[in-house]
């Protein structure tokens, strides 16, 4: 049942189920109170997972700036080395679906006029570089960044910095001869192997996560 706030009400603020004592907490603005629990979630080497206030979900939880007053604030924390993991492993889930829509347009690029030849790339374009874009934080939270970690012949960053060789191809393609043959190769020779080459390299980093 959702709280219902009275006036005078002394808020309870609990962290794993733990109850946490803070000042002036009823009259602090929210991201104040979930600040302070950050900074002792970090002190113990976890981290803020989900918040909950007065029995409804907050999904920005670090944004709320203006909001004041609250009669239960509920604090869900996990360790940096799990957040860690719930990081790498959506970027993997991102990768392998890459893959196979690569893979899949690899063929339909084949198989159709140029023009949809060429829309089928454009609209991959805004998802080759996602999946890597969210690990940066791990450097604060583990002290590894993705940039140092190597894998065969090579760093990440020397690695990432191919794709930007494969789009420029990608694009003189679309200013080209309209070759649906060649634009495939680009995919299914290059793209795709590229893609997969960055599972090696998030099992490398996953290797650093902290015990």
């Amino acid at each position: 049942m959702k709280a219902t706030k009275q006036a005078g009400a002394i808020p309870v603020v609990t962290m794993d189920g733990a109850p946490v004592g803070i000042q002036n907490a009823a009259t602090l603005p929210l991201d104040a109170v979930i600040g302070h629990l950050s900074t002792l979630a970090l002190k113990l080497g976890r981290v803020i997972a989900r918040v909950s206030v007065d029995g409804e979900p907050v999904d920005h939880f670090l944004h709320q700036p203006d909001r004041t007053g609250f009669l239960r604030l509920e604090v869900e924390t996990v360790t940096t080395g799990a957040l860690g993991d719930q990081v790498i492993a959506g970027a993997r889930r991102q990768i392998r679906i890459l893959i196979a829509e690569v893979n899949e347009a690899a063929v339909l690029v084949l198989i159709n006029d140029w023009p949809i030849a060429r829309s089928i790339w454009l609209n991959l374009l805004p998802a080759f570089k996602t999946p890597m874009l969210g690990l940066g934080f791990l450097k604060d939270l583990w002290g590894v960044s993705i940039d140092e970690i190597t894998s065969g012949p090579g760093s990440f960053r020397e690695h990432w910095e191919m794709l930007d060789g494969i789009l420029a191809d990608g694009e003189r393609m679309l200013r080209g001869d309209e070759d649906t043959i060649a634009l495939s190769q680009l995919l299914e020779l290059r793209l795709g192997p590229w893609l997969g080459r960055n599972l090696d390299f998030l099992d490398r980093l996953h290797e650093h996560r902290p015990l």
